[in-house]
């Protein structure tokens, strides 16, 4: 009876050692501290409803909509739920997702700017385009407000991020992050207005990030990691984090 007890509690402590070295490098981790970016400080209100402001953002909306080209469409539509994975085309063929630490550092900061984005969205409530004109929607209505846009926000923090890993990649880096947040605009998901909103609350979240020396450890976990994976390749690509500074 003592030996089978004794076995049990052996057997659970080894399950245990196994899942904390299994946890990922951001478990128990936070980046941002609280109340930082201010949001409310930093962003407008958006175009009161029924205002020529809004009037002309969602003409804006209209004709981005309307002129759509197939290809942008399906894309657009491709990344309604996108990861970090998504800059491979900019980055290179090895930025895949069986990279942990990469995967995990990435999904860490999105849950966070999801956070920042939520909060915002149900302080201003702002109906998106589609909410206001049905002819915009396509495929399932969204859940949520549109302002501030959280493609436009994550995908800019996520592209300064990766453009601090592969300085060399910058413009690429940057077009397809921009683009997370317009491609909301053909789907007649968010206001023009939306999309700039997330741009600056994202550029406003990166720079919280670097004062975080937990974020910049990570960070250069990553980068390591990104360097390893990059090394197996034809083609090699500069990476860098040593110093986040």
């Amino acid at each position: 009876m003592n030996s089978c007890f004794r076995f049990h509690r052996l057997s659970l402590g080894i399950a245990l050692l196994c899942t904390c070295l299994a946890a990922p490098l951001h478990a128990g981790k936070v980046y941002l501290k609280p109340g930082k970016p201010n949001g409310l400080e930093l962003l407008p209100p958006p175009p009161p409803p029924g205002s020529p402001e809004e009037t002309a953002d969602l003409d804006v909306v209209r004709s981005v909509h309307n002129s759509r080209i197939a290809d942008a469409d399906a894309k657009a539509v491709a990344e309604g739920d996108f990861d970090i994975f998504v800059f491979a085309p900019a980055i290179g063929p090895f930025f895949q997702p069986d990279l942990p630490k990469t995967k995990a550092f990435f999904e860490e900061i999105s849950g966070e700017v999801e956070v920042i984005a939520k909060q915002l969205k149900n302080i201003y409530k702002r109906p998106r385009p589609c909410d206001i004109d049905p002819s915009l929607q396509e495929g399932p209505a969204p859940r949520s407000y549109g302002y501030p846009s959280r493609h436009a926000t994550l995908g800019t923090v996520d592209a300064m991020i990766l453009i601090k890993l592969f300085p060399k990649k910058q413009d690429a880096i940057f077009s397809l992050g921009r683009s997370l947040g317009w491609h909301r605009v053909i789907l007649g998901r968010h206001y023009p207005t939306d999309i700039f909103a997330g741009r600056v609350l994202g550029r406003a979240i990166y720079h919280e990030l670097l004062k975080s020396e937990t974020f910049k450890g990570n960070l250069a976990e990553v980068a390591a990691e990104l360097k390893a994976a990059n090394s197996s390749t034809s083609t090699k690509h500069d990476i860098k984090a040593s110093s986040v500074n």
